[in-house]
């Protein structure tokens, strides 16, 4: 079993996963948790950046499926964006935004959120834009192809 798959892989995080190894997002509950933090974001950076460090193959593979043309990957920059993640005070509460990346920053949505919801859309934002083909990131749909073969729900 993956080390981030653990039952409890951080103290006070509770995390359902996919039994198909091939997918690294969370089994997203049908929960609504509690109101996001920035103690809940800091406690689901360290399990993303793990995340993102076990899983390049297996995000590079999805990609290369998805690219004509030798594509590169960044998965610093995906690190860094998680690493810069904060709560947003201009984005209010809406059930059809969680997240979102502006500057290579994300910015989440202070509404009420399961812990893999908050994990799940910490990794969405983070993918976005990490791959690039003759130095031009992918378009986001095709992102958003890629993301569903990993196991999102976007």
């Amino acid at each position: 079993m993956v080390a981030y798959k653990m039952k409890r892989p951080i103290k006070g995080v509770y995390v359902r996963w996919f039994a198909n190894s091939s997918q690294i997002f969370p089994d997203y509950r049908d929960v609504s948790g509690s109101i996001v933090s920035m103690r809940r974001i800091n406690r689901a950076k360290t399990l993303v950046n793990k995340i993102i460090d076990e899983e390049r193959k297996t995000i590079e593979r999805e990609f290369k499926k998805r690219c004509t043309g030798t594509p590169k990957f960044d998965f610093e920059f995906a690190k860094e964006k998680v690493n810069t993640a904060k709560l947003s005070s201009v984005v209010k509460p809406d059930e059809s935004v969680y997240g979102m990346t502006t500057a290579g920053t994300i910015w989440i949505t202070p509404m009420k959120m399961s812990d893999e919801l908050l994990i799940g859309t910490l990794l969405h934002e983070a993918l976005h834009d990490i791959c690039t083909v003759n130095g031009k990131v992918l378009c986001e749909k095709d992102d958003h192809h890629v993301l569903r073969a990993l196991g999102d729900n976007c």
